[in-house]
């Protein structure tokens, strides 16, 4: 993500998905800037899973004009 892009620009943009309940823009410790990456967690799997399967359907996330990476989360139990 943009170095611009805030934890409340992506809860903007990610609500129009469903009930965003938290977000995490990366913080590099030694620089106070953005590791250019991030959290969004939404009240349901469902809702989660429908932003991963727009985004593999070539619907394509933006902000600020660039492109997003989204994926799910990798940690066992999540998405099943």
């Amino acid at each position: 993500i943009p170095n611009e892009v805030t934890e409340a620009m992506l809860a903007d943009y990610f609500g129009q998905f469903g009930h965003v309940t938290k977000v995490q823009v990366k913080i590099d410790k030694e620089t106070g800037k953005s590791r250019h990456f991030g959290f969004v967690t939404f009240a349901s799997a469902a809702e989660a899973a429908g932003v991963v399967r727009n985004y593999g359907e070539q619907r394509e996330h933006r902000i600020l004009g660039r492109l997003l990476q989204v994926r799910r989360d990798r940690k066992p139990g999540v998405f099943d």
